[in-house]
């Protein structure tokens, strides 16, 4: 606004940048009625079940799709889910904490992007509950809920666009549990 000298403002936000500006402008709080248009590319607005990988074994790369973008897209996304996780080993050792633990500890933000649908398929292919499991995502639930969507919907011009032509990923089977994580229980 102070840059253009406008009242309001136009916010073109991808992936979780349309759940942020979402949580600025359903904010009852926050909000400054700032926003004129508002459109999300590609935003996860129930979740992404890559985030799983992330935030359960602190893969930051998550699955590797091998339908993205063709070779070059491949090739992109091994170096760096390497480059990722090679960081993620060198921190890990210096600060002497699990892999997980310096994933929750330094990068919160991906809980916000586990799913809000049943996702997870045990070594059964039995669909969990996401309300039966321990990590779960602490802010869409609200913000997906018909109360605070209309806020969303009301005083700004809003906008959806998502892939098509690339699949998505909804389900997560996992074949060998670890015991000694909660999730491994039914």
């Amino acid at each position: 606004k102070h840059n253009t000298g406008k009242n309001k403002v136009i916010i073109i936000a991808h992936s979780m940048g349309g759940i942020v500006a979402r949580s600025y402008i359903q904010d009852d709080v926050l909000y400054r009625n700032d926003v004129d248009k508002f459109v999300m590319l590609g935003t996860p607005n129930h979740g992404s079940p890559n985030a799983y990988y992330q935030w359960e074994g602190a893969d930051l790369a998550g699955a590797v799709n091998p339908n993205f973008n063709g070779w070059s897209g491949i090739l992109g996304i091994v170096l760096e889910k390497s480059v990722a996780n090679r960081l993620v080993k060198v921190a890990t050792h210096f600060l002497e904490i699990s892999s997980v633990n310096y994933v929750h500890s330094f990068f919160p933000s991906i809980q916000e992007l586990l799913p809000t649908f049943d996702y997870l398929k045990d070594q059964f292919s039995f669909l969990r509950s996401v309300s039966s499991m321990v990590w779960q995502n602490p802010s869409l639930p609200d913000l997906n809920s018909r109360s605070n969507i209309s806020r969303l919907i009301s005083p700004v011009k809003t906008k959806i666009f998502a892939g098509e032509g690339y699949p998505t990923l909804e389900t997560i089977k996992v074949l060998y549990p670890n015991p000694g994580n909660l999730l491994s229980n039914p």
